[in-house]
């Protein structure tokens, strides 16, 4: 099993719970294997982050972004993108965006 390393840095002590740390290990393990099937790495990024909305480690709406920052030496790697992690949670662990936000930027296009 892969250690934990430097992986709490950016998103606090959201892994304190064994379970949550044995997921985290296995993601990265696959991650670093470049594994072929993708599906196994979908399914531990929603174990990983409905055991974070179960335990309460951070808001909801957050999920998605501490996952980014836990996996953010995977991400430099190229061994997974942002966007992977943002398309394989479900809305409820994404960041909402006001409307008027949205028409302002694409106004300035």
């Amino acid at each position: 099993m892969a250690q934990l390393s430097n992986t709490i840095d950016h998103a606090g002590s959201v892994i304190d719970d064994l379970g949550m740390e044995e997921i985290l290990c296995q993601l990265k393990e696959l991650l670093a294997e470049h594994h072929q099937g993708f599906q196994p790495v979908r399914t531990l990024i929603l174990q990983l982050a409905n055991r974070l909305e179960t335990n309460r480690k951070c808001e909801t709406r957050r999920i998605s972004t501490t996952i980014k920052h836990l996996l953010a030496e995977n991400i430099k790697k190229g061994e997974i993108s942002p966007r992977y992690i943002h398309k394989s949670l479900p809305e409820k662990f994404k960041r909402k965006y006001p409307k008027e936000r949205e028409l302002i930027s694409h106004s300035k296009v």
